[in-house]
C-alpha cells in the first residue's frame, strides 16, 4: 500500500477531513476527564485556578494559602474560567489540556501546511495524535502540553509574518503568553526565530520590525516580573529565579534519580514512527541541500532536544516541544524514503512498521487506562490506612504536593522515625534506611506505605 497515493486519493473529499478532524477529537478527548490523577502538577493547577477565582490572588499564584512561584500566573487564569461560573468540581481539573491538545494537533497539521503539500501536513499531525507521551499528557493537567502550543503557535505566526501573510504586530501577544506560562522553558521560541531571521535569512519580515517585536516583548515581561518581585522578592528569587537554574540547570529536584543523557531518547521507543524524523534531521545536516523550512524545524528540534539532554534534571514532559517539528519531520523523512517507490520486502517492512506503531499507542489507550501517579496511589492508602491520624509523614523528600482538596491531610517531610510516626510514605529505593521494625501496608513499583508498632 502507497500512503500517499492513499491519501491524496482522500484529500478533496470534505468527509475525510471531518473523519480525519473526530479521529483527532476522541483520541485526544478519551479518558481525558477520568477521576484518576496521573501527574500531581494537576493537584497544584486546580487549587491555584480555584483560588483565583475567589480572588484569593492576581498576581503571584497561590497554593493552600502559599505562594508558589515556580510557574507563572497565565495557565492559572485561564483554567479557572469554569471554577468562575461553576464553583468547584474536580471535573474541571483537566477541562483545559485536551483542548490545548487538539488545537496542538491542528496547528501541527497547519504548520506543516505552510510549506508542504497536505499529505505530509495530515501525516504529520497523526504522527502527533499516535504518541503516547503527546497522548497521555492530554488526559492531565501540566504546563509543558501549554508551552509545546505556544512555542509552535510562535513559530507558526513567524512563518506566517515571514511570508508577508500576517502583521508582525500578531507575534508579541503570543510570545508573551508564552513567557507567563512557562517563563524559562519558552525561551526557546526567540532563539529559534533569531536564528532563522538572522542565519537562514529571506522572507519578507524587517529585522527592525522583529526588533520591536521582541522589544514589546520583553516590556510587558517586564511588567509581570517586576510586579511579582515587589510583592514577594523572597519567593522570587527563591522560586521562580533559583528552582530552574539551581535545580534544573546544573542540579537535580530532590528525591529525583540521576538520568543519562540520552534518556529523551525513550520518546523514540514510546512512538518509534518518529525515527523517520530522526533519519530525515540527519540527512538535512549532512546533505545541506534541503529546502527551507527543513532547516528551521531541524533547528528548532536539535536545539530543544540537545539542551534539554545537557541539563541535570530531565523529565519527559518537558521534552514536548519537540514533538510537533519531529512529527512534521517524521512525515517529510517517509515521504523522502519512499519517493521513488518502494516495492517487495521493503515497501511490506515500511508500510508494516508505520501501521503498527501507529495503530499500537491509540490502541492501548482504548484497552487500558493510563496509571495513576504512584505517589498520588501511595496517599489514597495512607489516608485509607491512617484513620484519624492527622498527618502524612514523607520520608525526606516533598513529592506529594498538599492542597486543599487532597490529600485531606497536612503533609510532613521528616529525616528521622520517632514514637509520633505510625505511617511512613516512603521510595522504595530508601527503605533500607529505616532501621525500625516495621510492616508494609501499601506497595507500587516506585512507593511504599509502612506501619510503625508503637
Amino acid at each position: 500500500m502507497d500512503i500517499g497515493r492513499l491519501v491524496n486519493s482522500y484529500l478533496k473529499s470534505k468527509v475525510f477531513r471531518v473523519l480525519v478532524l473526530l479521529f483527532f477529537i476522541f483520541f485526544v478527548f478519551f479518558r481525558a476527564f477520568d477521576s484518576r490523577i496521573l501527574f500531581t502538577d494537576s493537584l497544584l493547577i486546580e487549587d491555584a485556578s480555584y483560588g483565583f477565582s475567589l480572588g484569593e490572588w492576581i498576581v503571584n499564584p497561590e497554593i493552600e494559602g502559599r505562594v508558589d512561584l515556580a510557574k507563572p500566573p497565565f495557565f492559572y487564569w485561564i483554567n479557572s474560567v469554569p471554577y468562575l461560573f461553576f464553583g468547584y468540581n474536580p471535573i474541571f481539573r483537566n477541562w483545559l489540556i485536551p483542548i490545548v491538545g487538539l488545537l496542538t494537533a491542528i496547528l501541527t497539521f497547519k504548520l506543516a501546511r505552510v510549506y508542504f503539500d497536505k499529505k505530509t501536513s495530515y501525516l504529520s499531525a497523526l504522527f502527533l495524535i499516535a504518541n503516547l507521551l503527546f497522548l497521555f499528557f492530554t488526559k492531565t493537567a501540566n504546563f509543558d502540553l501549554p508551552n509545546a502550543f505556544l512555542i509552535t503557535l510562535s513559530i507558526f505566526f513567524y512563518l506566517k509574518i515571514k511570508k508577508g501573510k500576517f502583521k508582525s504586530t500578531y507575534l508579541s501577544p503570543i510570545m508573551i503568553i508564552g513567557f507567563l506560562t512557562r517563563s524559562f522553558l519558552y525561551l526557546f521560541t526567540p532563539i529559534i526565530i533569531f536564528f532563522d531571521h538572522f542565519v537562514l535569512g529571506g522572507g519578507k519580515l524587517k529585522t527592525a520590525k522583529l526588533v520591536n517585536t521582541f522589544f514589546v516583548f520583553l516590556f510587558f515581561a517586564a511588567i509581570w516580573l517586576i510586579a511579582s518581585f515587589s510583592l514577594n522578592p523572597e519567593y522570587f528569587y527563591n522560586q521562580f529565579i533559583k528552582i530552574p537554574f539551581s535545580y534544573h540547570a546544573y542540579g537535580k529536584i530532590l528525591g529525583d534519580e540521576s538520568t543519562p543523557i540520552f534518556y529523551y531518547l525513550i520518546i523514540f521507543i514510546l512512538a518509534p514512527q518518529l525515527l523517520f524524523g530522526l533519519y530525515y534531521a540527519v540527512r538535512v545536516i549532512i546533505e545541506r541541500k534541503k529546502s527551507y523550512p527543513d532547516s528551521l524545524i531541524v533547528f528548532w528540534f536539535f536545539l530543544v532536544f540537545v539542551t534539554l539532554s545537557l541539563s541535570e534534571t530531565k523529565h519527559l514532559w518537558y521534552i514536548l516541544p519537540v514533538l510537533s517539528p519531529l512529527s512534521i519531520l517524521s512525515a517529510r523523512g517517509y515521504f523522502d524514503m519512499t519517493k521513488n517507490g518502494l516495492k517487495g520486502f521493503k515497501k511490506i517492512v515500511i508500510d508494516s512498521f508505520l501501521f503498527i506503531f501507529i495503530l499500537v499507542p491509540l490502541a492501548y489507550l482504548v484497552i487500558k487506562p493510563f496509571p495513576e501517579a504512584n505517589i498520588v496511589s501511595a496517599a489514597k492508602e495512607a489516608v485509607a490506612h491512617s484513620g484519624n491520624e492527622r498527618i502524612i509523614y514523607l520520608w525526606r523528600y516533598s513529592l506529594l504536593p498538599e492542597t486543599r482538596f487532597f490529600p485531606g491531610k497536612e503533609i510532613s517531610v521528616t529525616n528521622q522515625i520517632d514514637e509520633n510516626i505510625r505511617f511512613l510514605l516512603i521510595k522504595n529505593r530508601d527503605i533500607p534506611e529505616i532501621g525500625f521494625d516495621y510492616s508494609i501496608l501499601y506497595s507500587n513499583p516506585e512507593f511504599s506505605l509502612l506501619k510503625f508498632e508503637k
